[in-house]
Order: C-alpha cells, then structure tokens, then sequence
C-alpha cells in the first residue's frame, strides 16, 4: 500500500502556520505526484481533516464530512467556513471565519473549450472577448466556480450568469450572485496551476502557505 502523500509533510511546521485562524481566511496548496480521482479526494479530506483538528484543538476523529443537496461540504457543528479543490498536482484548502470558496486548475489546451468559454462568460464578455487564450478562459471558470462554492450553491447556477472582470493580480472585486456579493481574488500562480479564492466579504487579513515534502 502506497504511503498516504500528507504523511511526509512537516505538520509542526503546518501546525505553527495555523496559529491565528480565527482572525484570517488562510489558503494552504500542498503539492503531490499525479494521484488518481479516488486518491485525490480522500487525501483533500485528510488534509482537511488535519488543518481542521489543529485550528479547533478537536481530535481528527470528530471530524466527519457530508454534503449539502447542492453537494457542498460541510461538518456538522462546526461554525467555520473551508472550502477545497484537488487535481492531480495536489490539493488547495481554504480555512475562514467566514464563507469561503477556493478553486484551481491547470492551464493547459484541452478539448471543448471554446464550449467552456460560452458556458462560462458572461454575454458582454462574449461580444467583447470572442476568442480568449486558454488560460483567460481556465481563469475566469476557475474564479467563477470559488464564487459558487462560497455562496454555497455550486453549478446550481450557471456560471454565465455571473459577471466578472478577468483581473490577474491580488486586487479584489465584487462577484454578485443574485444580489449578494462575494469578494474574488486569484492568488499567486505555481507552474501552470491557477488558484482563486472567493470570500464572503473581505478578510481581514489572507495567509497564502505553500506545503511541501
């Protein structure tokens, strides 16, 4: 049996990252080798577990994840808002006071996405932006499924119906989903992997970590 990927992390120094949750929304990416769909989730709920133990002081044993009718996830009696997003590169896990929303994608060519790119964008974004690159298009889907994970509803909403700039810095902007907003920021890129980050009303202060073995 292959050793679980987390298990070679340096979690006293993942622990002393975590100290100041309650005051912060924090993002932490822990990178690991090409897993497999089925491995990749049940390390993101193990990595969630762990980061949830340490911030709540609760054993990783009293942590059990469902999911919403809309599929989203959530931990009975636990009042803090966590989003994750996992691929074959690793795993982005996000921990607030707040409702939170984090997503990524590799920005690589891929098939349909031009068909992607009219499920995506807005209208106006279409008539102004016919043919964007690969990357704007991952970009804006990437952006727009953190905010529907932070609102909570998923692709219950399509994400055209979402209006959106494509900023490429740490500038927050304001993401409507019906009239309530959501603040939206895409953070530093690694390699080819693009990470968005989506919050109920602006943190106070945001914690970017990176993990590695």
């Amino acid at each position: 049996m292959n050793e679980s990927p987390w298990c070679n992390v340096n979690l006293e120094k993942l622990n002393t990252c975590l100290k100041h949750f309650a005051y912060a929304t924090h993002v932490v990416y822990i990178p690991y080798d090409n897993l497999d769909r089925e491995s990749q989730s049940r390390e993101a709920h193990r990595w969630l577990q762990e980061i949830l133990s340490s911030v709540l002081g609760i054993p990783v044993s009293c942590l059990q994840f469902k999911r919403t009718s809309l599929g989203e996830l959530y931990a009975p009696g636990i009042k803090m808002g966590f989003s994750i997003s996992h691929c074959p590169q690793g795993v982005l896990i996000s921990v607030s006071p707040i409702a939170v929303g984090v997503d990524m994608v590799q920005s690589k060519k891929r098939p349909y996405l031009q068909a992607l790119h009219e499920r995506t964008s807005h209208l106006e974004l279409l008539v102004s932006y016919p043919k964007p690159s690969v990357q704007d298009i991952l970009t804006l889907w990437s952006g727009k499924e953190a905010v529907l994970k932070a609102a909570g509803v998923g692709l219950k909403i399509e994400p055209s119906k979402l209006k959106m700039k494509l900023y490429k810095s740490l500038i927050y902007q304001v993401v409507y989903v019906g009239r309530k907003p959501y603040w939206l920021t895409w953070l530093p890129k690694i390699a080819d992997m693009i990470f968005s980050l989506s919050l109920a009303k602006r943190s106070p202060l945001l914690l970017w970590k990176i993990c590695s073995k």
